[in-house]
Protein backbone atom coordinates (compact mmCIF):
# COMPACT_ATOMS: atom_id res chain seq x y z
CA UNK A 1 0.00 0.00 0.00
CA UNK A 2 0.88 3.53 -0.13
CA UNK A 3 1.45 5.39 2.62
CA UNK A 4 -1.15 7.46 3.73
CA UNK A 5 -1.89 11.21 3.11
CA UNK A 6 -3.15 14.18 4.64
CA UNK A 7 -3.77 17.76 2.93
CA UNK A 8 -1.74 20.47 4.47
CA UNK A 9 0.19 17.73 7.07
CA UNK A 10 2.60 20.29 8.61
CA UNK A 11 3.51 20.58 11.69
CA UNK A 12 5.82 22.15 14.91
CA UNK A 13 8.31 20.00 16.90
CA UNK A 14 7.98 21.80 20.50
CA UNK A 15 11.65 21.37 21.48
CA UNK A 16 15.41 20.42 20.43
CA UNK A 17 16.22 16.74 20.15
CA UNK A 18 19.51 15.23 19.76
CA UNK A 19 20.32 12.41 16.71
CA UNK A 20 19.19 9.66 18.39
CA UNK A 21 16.09 10.65 19.89
CA UNK A 22 13.05 8.57 18.48
CA UNK A 23 9.95 9.94 20.78
CA UNK A 24 8.99 13.66 19.45
CA UNK A 25 7.04 16.06 21.11
CA UNK A 26 4.80 18.10 18.82
CA UNK A 27 3.08 21.86 19.73
CA UNK A 28 -0.21 21.18 20.94
CA UNK A 29 -2.76 20.24 19.36
CA UNK A 30 -0.45 19.66 15.68
CA UNK A 31 -0.60 15.78 15.91
CA UNK A 32 -4.15 15.46 14.63
CA UNK A 33 -3.22 17.24 11.33
CA UNK A 34 -1.27 14.06 10.04
CA UNK A 35 -2.79 10.38 9.71
CA UNK A 36 -3.19 8.12 12.51
CA UNK A 37 -0.19 5.13 11.88
CA UNK A 38 -2.48 2.68 13.92
CA UNK A 39 -5.33 2.53 11.37
CA UNK A 40 -3.96 4.34 8.21
CA UNK A 41 -0.07 3.27 7.97
CA UNK A 42 2.71 4.52 8.61
CA UNK A 43 4.56 7.11 6.99
CA UNK A 44 7.70 9.27 5.86
CA UNK A 45 8.17 12.95 7.38
CA UNK A 46 10.63 15.73 6.77
CA UNK A 47 11.99 17.39 9.69
CA UNK A 48 13.98 20.09 9.25
CA UNK A 49 15.07 24.04 10.74
CA UNK A 50 12.52 25.95 9.51
CA UNK A 51 13.72 29.02 11.19
CA UNK A 52 16.93 29.73 8.71
CA UNK A 53 15.64 27.54 6.05
CA UNK A 54 11.78 28.29 4.89
CA UNK A 55 12.56 25.84 2.18
CA UNK A 56 13.38 22.11 3.62
CA UNK A 57 15.91 21.71 0.54
CA UNK A 58 18.08 23.99 1.43
CA UNK A 59 18.76 22.85 4.93
CA UNK A 60 22.36 20.82 5.15
CA UNK A 61 20.52 19.22 8.10
CA UNK A 62 17.24 18.32 6.80
CA UNK A 63 16.17 14.54 7.83
CA UNK A 64 14.02 11.66 6.91
CA UNK A 65 12.29 9.93 9.40
CA UNK A 66 9.20 7.26 9.70
CA UNK A 67 6.40 8.13 12.11
CA UNK A 68 5.11 4.09 12.39
CA UNK A 69 3.22 5.40 15.90
CA UNK A 70 1.38 8.45 16.82
CA UNK A 71 -0.04 8.95 20.93
CA UNK A 72 -1.92 12.05 20.63
CA UNK A 73 0.83 15.11 19.95
CA UNK A 74 3.95 12.34 20.51
CA UNK A 75 5.06 10.88 17.77
CA UNK A 76 7.39 7.15 17.53
CA UNK A 77 9.93 7.63 14.59
CA UNK A 78 12.68 5.62 13.06
CA UNK A 79 15.72 8.19 12.33
CA UNK A 80 17.60 8.52 9.12
CA UNK A 81 15.32 7.21 6.08
CA UNK A 82 15.66 7.90 2.57
CA UNK A 83 19.47 8.24 2.36
CA UNK A 84 18.85 10.60 5.46
CA UNK A 85 21.41 11.21 8.38
CA UNK A 86 20.29 11.51 12.01
CA UNK A 87 21.01 14.96 12.89
CA UNK A 88 21.14 16.97 15.98
CA UNK A 89 17.69 19.19 15.96
CA UNK A 90 18.34 21.79 18.64
CA UNK A 91 20.00 24.65 17.63
CA UNK A 92 18.96 27.93 20.02
CA UNK A 93 16.18 30.21 19.08
CA UNK A 94 15.83 28.29 15.96
CA UNK A 95 11.93 26.37 15.13
CA UNK A 96 12.11 22.96 14.13
CA UNK A 97 9.25 21.97 11.46
CA UNK A 98 8.06 18.44 10.52
CA UNK A 99 6.05 18.18 6.87
CA UNK A 100 4.18 15.04 5.17
CA UNK A 101 5.41 15.70 1.77
CA UNK A 102 5.95 13.87 -1.38
CA UNK A 103 9.35 11.92 -1.34
CA UNK A 104 11.47 9.28 -3.30
CA UNK A 105 9.92 6.71 -1.39
CA UNK A 106 6.22 7.38 -2.46
CA UNK A 107 7.71 7.99 -6.25
CA UNK A 108 9.08 4.17 -5.71
CA UNK A 109 6.03 2.49 -4.07
CA UNK A 110 3.79 4.22 -7.16
CA UNK A 111 6.09 2.66 -9.95
CA UNK A 112 6.54 -0.75 -8.11
CA UNK A 113 2.22 -0.29 -8.21
CA UNK A 114 1.45 -0.29 -4.35
CA UNK A 115 -1.68 1.58 -5.33
CA UNK A 116 -4.81 0.09 -3.62
CA UNK A 117 -2.55 -2.52 -2.14
CA UNK A 118 -1.34 -3.65 -5.68
CA UNK A 119 1.65 -5.57 -5.30
CA UNK A 120 3.53 -6.05 -8.85
CA UNK A 121 6.41 -8.98 -9.32
CA UNK A 122 9.35 -7.62 -11.65
CA UNK A 123 7.25 -9.24 -14.93
CA UNK A 124 4.64 -7.10 -14.03
CA UNK A 125 2.18 -9.58 -12.35
CA UNK A 126 -0.37 -8.67 -9.40
CA UNK A 127 0.58 -11.69 -7.48
CA UNK A 128 -0.95 -10.48 -3.87
CA UNK A 129 -4.49 -9.16 -4.80
CA UNK A 130 -7.18 -10.49 -6.84
CA UNK A 131 -11.24 -9.48 -7.67
CA UNK A 132 -13.91 -10.43 -9.57
CA UNK A 133 -16.30 -7.57 -10.20
CA UNK A 134 -19.78 -8.76 -11.93
CA UNK A 135 -21.94 -5.80 -13.35
CA UNK A 136 -24.15 -8.64 -14.83
CA UNK A 137 -24.51 -6.30 -17.98
CA UNK A 138 -25.70 -8.56 -20.88
CA UNK A 139 -25.23 -11.30 -18.82
CA UNK A 140 -28.52 -13.28 -19.03
CA UNK A 141 -28.50 -16.93 -18.15
CA UNK A 142 -24.82 -17.77 -17.04
CA UNK A 143 -23.34 -20.92 -17.54
CA UNK A 144 -19.77 -20.28 -17.88
CA UNK A 145 -17.21 -17.90 -16.17
CA UNK A 146 -17.52 -16.91 -12.87
CA UNK A 147 -20.80 -16.78 -11.83
CA UNK A 148 -23.18 -19.70 -12.65
CA UNK A 149 -26.69 -20.02 -12.76
CA UNK A 150 -27.94 -22.75 -10.17
CA UNK A 151 -32.15 -22.51 -10.16
CA UNK A 152 -34.29 -25.57 -9.73
CA UNK A 153 -38.27 -25.65 -10.55
CA UNK A 154 -40.82 -24.99 -12.65
CA UNK A 155 -40.51 -21.37 -14.03
CA UNK A 156 -37.32 -20.71 -12.13
CA UNK A 157 -34.32 -18.93 -13.46
CA UNK A 158 -32.54 -15.90 -14.45
CA UNK A 159 -33.03 -12.81 -16.61
CA UNK A 160 -31.79 -9.92 -17.33
CA UNK A 161 -34.36 -6.92 -16.50
CA UNK A 162 -34.65 -2.99 -17.50
CA UNK A 163 -31.48 -1.10 -16.37
CA UNK A 164 -31.57 2.32 -15.25
CA UNK A 165 -29.23 5.32 -15.63
CA UNK A 166 -27.70 4.71 -12.46
CA UNK A 167 -27.69 0.59 -12.65
CA UNK A 168 -26.37 -0.21 -16.22
CA UNK A 169 -26.87 -4.26 -15.76
CA UNK A 170 -29.32 -5.76 -13.36
CA UNK A 171 -30.25 -9.70 -13.36
CA UNK A 172 -33.14 -10.98 -12.10
CA UNK A 173 -33.46 -14.49 -9.71
CA UNK A 174 -36.84 -16.14 -9.54
CA UNK A 175 -37.57 -19.26 -7.69
CA UNK A 176 -40.63 -20.32 -9.85
CA UNK A 177 -43.58 -21.70 -8.88
CA UNK A 178 -42.57 -24.77 -7.36
CA UNK A 179 -43.44 -25.52 -4.28
CA UNK A 180 -39.34 -26.05 -2.73
CA UNK A 181 -38.22 -23.82 -6.25
CA UNK A 182 -35.03 -22.32 -5.81
CA UNK A 183 -33.06 -19.20 -7.77
CA UNK A 184 -29.89 -18.87 -7.25
CA UNK A 185 -26.33 -17.89 -8.89
CA UNK A 186 -22.75 -19.51 -7.52
CA UNK A 187 -18.94 -18.95 -8.42
CA UNK A 188 -17.82 -21.12 -10.73
CA UNK A 189 -15.58 -24.09 -8.77
CA UNK A 190 -18.49 -25.26 -6.41
CA UNK A 191 -17.48 -26.40 -2.65
CA UNK A 192 -13.67 -25.44 -2.81
CA UNK A 193 -13.03 -21.97 -4.32
CA UNK A 194 -11.21 -20.10 -1.25
CA UNK A 195 -9.34 -20.69 1.56
CA UNK A 196 -9.32 -18.64 4.47
CA UNK A 197 -6.15 -17.43 7.14
CA UNK A 198 -3.60 -15.78 4.34
CA UNK A 199 -4.98 -12.45 3.92
CA UNK A 200 -8.30 -10.33 3.41
CA UNK A 201 -11.08 -11.91 1.53
CA UNK A 202 -14.51 -9.33 1.14
CA UNK A 203 -17.63 -10.21 -0.50
CA UNK A 204 -19.93 -7.38 -1.24
CA UNK A 205 -23.61 -6.86 -3.21
CA UNK A 206 -26.42 -5.00 -4.09
CA UNK A 207 -29.56 -6.90 -4.14
CA UNK A 208 -33.07 -5.44 -4.50
CA UNK A 209 -36.02 -8.26 -2.65
CA UNK A 210 -39.26 -7.59 -4.37
CA UNK A 211 -41.88 -9.25 -2.32
CA UNK A 212 -40.88 -10.36 2.00
CA UNK A 213 -41.24 -13.86 2.80
CA UNK A 214 -45.10 -14.86 4.24
CA UNK A 215 -46.77 -17.38 5.80
CA UNK A 216 -48.31 -18.06 2.11
CA UNK A 217 -45.14 -17.98 -0.25
CA UNK A 218 -42.11 -18.81 2.02
CA UNK A 219 -38.40 -19.35 1.53
CA UNK A 220 -35.22 -18.52 2.86
CA UNK A 221 -31.86 -16.32 1.44
CA UNK A 222 -28.76 -16.24 2.05
CA UNK A 223 -25.84 -14.27 0.93
CA UNK A 224 -22.10 -14.84 1.41
CA UNK A 225 -19.37 -17.22 1.13
CA UNK A 226 -20.83 -21.12 1.53
CA UNK A 227 -20.94 -24.45 0.13
CA UNK A 228 -24.34 -24.92 -0.69
CA UNK A 229 -26.93 -23.16 -2.54
CA UNK A 230 -29.63 -25.69 -2.10
CA UNK A 231 -30.44 -25.28 1.24
CA UNK A 232 -28.32 -23.39 3.97
CA UNK A 233 -24.55 -23.73 4.05
CA UNK A 234 -23.20 -26.04 6.26
CA UNK A 235 -19.50 -24.23 6.14
CA UNK A 236 -19.55 -20.20 5.43
CA UNK A 237 -19.94 -16.64 6.44
CA UNK A 238 -23.10 -15.35 5.54
CA UNK A 239 -26.27 -13.13 5.94
CA UNK A 240 -29.54 -14.83 6.42
CA UNK A 241 -32.90 -13.93 5.73
CA UNK A 242 -35.77 -16.65 7.42
CA UNK A 243 -39.04 -15.01 8.31
CA UNK A 244 -39.81 -18.24 9.98
CA UNK A 245 -37.19 -17.34 12.49
CA UNK A 246 -37.13 -13.70 12.65
CA UNK A 247 -37.75 -10.34 9.80
CA UNK A 248 -34.52 -9.28 10.62
CA UNK A 249 -30.91 -10.29 8.98
CA UNK A 250 -29.38 -12.46 10.83
CA UNK A 251 -24.99 -12.65 10.45
CA UNK A 252 -24.09 -16.12 10.05
CA UNK A 253 -21.02 -18.64 10.17
CA UNK A 254 -20.53 -22.38 9.52
CA UNK A 255 -17.95 -25.03 10.41
CA UNK A 256 -19.71 -28.68 10.17
CA UNK A 257 -23.43 -27.86 10.13
CA UNK A 258 -22.24 -25.80 14.02
CA UNK A 259 -23.46 -22.42 13.37
CA UNK A 260 -23.42 -19.42 14.68
CA UNK A 261 -26.62 -17.27 13.94
CA UNK A 262 -26.94 -13.93 15.34
CA UNK A 263 -29.64 -11.73 14.94
CA UNK A 264 -28.25 -8.17 13.68
CA UNK A 265 -31.53 -6.00 14.87
CA UNK A 266 -31.50 -4.85 10.95
CA UNK A 267 -34.93 -5.14 9.50
CA UNK A 268 -34.93 -6.98 5.79
CA UNK A 269 -36.81 -4.67 3.85
CA UNK A 270 -38.93 -5.04 -0.04
CA UNK A 271 -38.63 -2.54 -2.68
CA UNK A 272 -35.53 -0.69 -1.95
CA UNK A 273 -31.45 -1.69 -2.55
CA UNK A 274 -29.81 -3.56 0.39
CA UNK A 275 -25.99 -3.04 0.06
CA UNK A 276 -24.55 -6.33 2.11
CA UNK A 277 -20.77 -6.91 2.57
CA UNK A 278 -19.38 -9.67 4.32
CA UNK A 279 -15.02 -9.12 5.62
CA UNK A 280 -13.28 -12.02 6.75
CA UNK A 281 -9.99 -11.02 8.52
CA UNK A 282 -6.63 -12.12 7.18
CA UNK A 283 -6.11 -14.70 9.75
CA UNK A 284 -9.47 -16.47 9.48
CA UNK A 285 -10.73 -16.05 13.13
CA UNK A 286 -13.38 -13.57 12.55
CA UNK A 287 -15.89 -11.72 10.03
CA UNK A 288 -17.50 -8.92 10.12
CA UNK A 289 -21.07 -7.62 8.51
CA UNK A 290 -22.26 -4.49 7.34
CA UNK A 291 -25.48 -4.03 5.61
CA UNK A 292 -25.80 -0.33 3.81
CA UNK A 293 -22.26 0.31 4.75
CA UNK A 294 -22.61 -0.12 8.53
CA UNK A 295 -21.00 -2.80 10.99
CA UNK A 296 -24.04 -4.80 12.30
CA UNK A 297 -21.23 -7.04 14.35
CA UNK A 298 -18.68 -9.48 14.10
CA UNK A 299 -19.08 -13.40 14.31
CA UNK A 300 -15.55 -15.15 15.95
CA UNK A 301 -17.01 -18.62 16.04
CA UNK A 302 -17.19 -21.64 13.37
CA UNK A 303 -15.49 -19.40 10.86
CA UNK A 304 -14.84 -22.48 8.38
CA UNK A 305 -10.96 -23.08 7.44
CA UNK A 306 -12.04 -22.54 3.52
CA UNK A 307 -13.81 -25.07 0.68
CA UNK A 308 -16.54 -22.02 0.08
CA UNK A 309 -17.51 -20.00 -2.85
CA UNK A 310 -19.34 -17.09 -3.61
CA UNK A 311 -22.99 -17.29 -3.25
CA UNK A 312 -26.71 -16.07 -4.02
CA UNK A 313 -29.89 -18.54 -3.49
CA UNK A 314 -33.45 -18.26 -2.62
CA UNK A 315 -34.99 -21.42 -1.50
CA UNK A 316 -38.56 -21.73 -0.90
CA UNK A 317 -40.54 -23.82 1.40
CA UNK A 318 -44.25 -23.26 0.49
CA UNK A 319 -46.38 -21.59 -1.88
CA UNK A 320 -46.91 -21.31 -5.44
CA UNK A 321 -46.51 -17.86 -6.56
CA UNK A 322 -43.12 -17.25 -7.83
CA UNK A 323 -40.61 -14.67 -5.55
CA UNK A 324 -38.24 -12.39 -7.72
CA UNK A 325 -34.85 -11.12 -6.37
CA UNK A 326 -32.57 -7.89 -8.39
CA UNK A 327 -28.91 -8.19 -8.33
CA UNK A 328 -27.03 -5.01 -9.47
CA UNK A 329 -23.47 -6.24 -8.95
CA UNK A 330 -21.61 -8.33 -6.58
CA UNK A 331 -17.85 -7.85 -6.27
CA UNK A 332 -15.51 -10.36 -4.56
CA UNK A 333 -12.19 -9.38 -3.23
CA UNK A 334 -8.82 -11.41 -2.01
CA UNK A 335 -5.98 -9.23 -0.53
CA UNK A 336 -2.78 -12.26 0.46
CA UNK A 337 -1.13 -11.19 3.23
CA UNK A 338 2.14 -12.31 1.43
CA UNK A 339 2.50 -11.68 -2.15
CA UNK A 340 2.99 -15.29 -3.79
Amino acid sequence: MLDPIKNFAKVTVSTGYDASATSIVLASGDGAKLPAPATDGAFNLVWWNSTSYPDPADDPNKEIVRCTARSSDTLTVTRAQEGTSATVKNLAGRTYKMILALTANTMSDINLGKLAGLTLDPTGRNLKTWWNFEDFVGLTNPTAGTWLTHVAGTGAGTTPVASTNLRPGILQLSTGTTTTGRGAIRMNGYLNQFTFGAGVYTIEIDVYITTLSDGTDTYSLWFGMGDDTTAEPTKGVYFQYASGTSANWYRCSATASTYTRTDTGTAVVAGAWIRLKIVVNSTGTSAEYFINGTSVGTNTTNIPTGGVIGILSAVKSAGTTARTFNVDWIWVHIDLTTSR
